[in-house]
């Protein structure tokens, strides 16, 4: 925690909030939220591969794509 950057607690503030209803949200939801954690898998499973690998170009490629992706939001 001593290198965190300074968007760490915006991005983590999902987590400070109440269990309860976080439970709630996530089970009433929870197809689309297994869908996307199967898709989140399989997106980093394909930069731990080009990461071992040593492929940079694979890894500079994967992070462009997450920028458009990010960019379509």
């Amino acid at each position: 925690l001593d290198l965190r950057g300074r968007g760490f607690m915006d991005s983590t503030r999902i987590a400070a909030g109440d269990a309860g209803l976080w439970r709630d949200i996530l089970m009433d939801n929870r197809q689309n939220v297994i869908d996307a954690i199967g898709h989140l898998h399989h997106e980093l499973d394909q930069l731990t591969a080009s990461l071992r690998t040593g492929d940079a170009a694979a890894v500079e490629s994967w992070l462009a794509k997450q920028v458009q992706r990010r960019n379509r939001l």
